[in-house]
């Protein structure tokens, strides 16, 4: 899709809600500093992807669409911010930098709500925040244990990846409770490989990406949200 974009590592893409435009972030082509990430947006049915935060000298990372299409939350030098689609921040949902990292932010279903990655690394944990800025609450926070890339799945669970435990650093997929019930692991996880980055397909199945397979490195899977039942997506 992306080849003759003219930007390099194009990731991290999310379709708007009427499935016409995806937003991604990206770097221009052979520009690969700290501070050359950007956000792009992309109509299906146009030519070239608009640059939505070019030449801000910023760090741009992480865009997702809000559930009515007409807002882009995405984290901006370690803070989480809020656009429209013409690239004008209209939001700033954090203002403290990279002194706490804020990052992964998703949409809730109310569109007002998001939820985020709240530190970096040992200090990550899973945050709930009103997208003004107001009304920050931990959802998941064991201490010394990563917890990050939160997924809303329904109005009332999201998923999200954890390590296995502060001695064990594989990555596995937890099923969170917005009522504050405790956390699941889903029965497909194996504690000897990393599997991370969930996405819902409904309420009984999820993608991930593992590198569970000896030797073949990161491959997309399906599983049964409810069993050990695992469905590898190979060519």
């Amino acid at each position: 899709i992306s080849l003759g974009w003219g930007i390099d590592h194009t990731i991290n893409a999310h379709f708007s809600p009427d499935g016409s435009k995806i937003v991604f972030m990206g770097v221009p082509e052979g520009n690969h500093n700290f501070f050359s990430w950007d956000i792009y947006l992309w109509d299906l049915f146009s030519g070239l992807p608009t640059n939505l935060t070019a030449n801000n000298g910023l760090r741009d990372e992480d865009p997702k669409f809000s559930p009515n299409g007409s807002e882009v939350i995405f984290k901006q030098n370690g803070d989480l911010k809020v656009m429209d689609l013409n690239g004008n921040i209209i939001g700033h949902t954090t203002n403290d930098g990279f002194s706490i990292e804020e990052s992964m932010p998703y949409y809730k279903n109310d569109n007002q709500y998001i939820i985020y990655a709240n530190g970096a690394g040992i200090t990550s944990d899973i945050y709930l925040i009103n997208k003004d800025g107001t009304d920050s609450q931990p959802l998941e926070n064991a201490t010394n244990i990563q917890e990050y890339y939160p997924i809303i799945r329904s109005n009332l669970t999201f998923l999200y990846t954890r390590w296995v435990s502060a001695a064990n650093h594989h990555d596995q997929i937890y099923l969170g409770y917005f009522n504050g019930d405790n956390a699941q692991s889903l029965p497909f996880n194996v504690d000897s490989a990393n599997d991370s980055d969930p996405f819902p397909v409904n309420s009984n199945y999820v993608f991930f990406s593992s590198d569970r397979s000896a030797n073949s490195g990161w491959d997309l899977y399906l599983a049964d949200i409810n069993s050990s039942t695992t469905w590898s997506m190979d060519e």
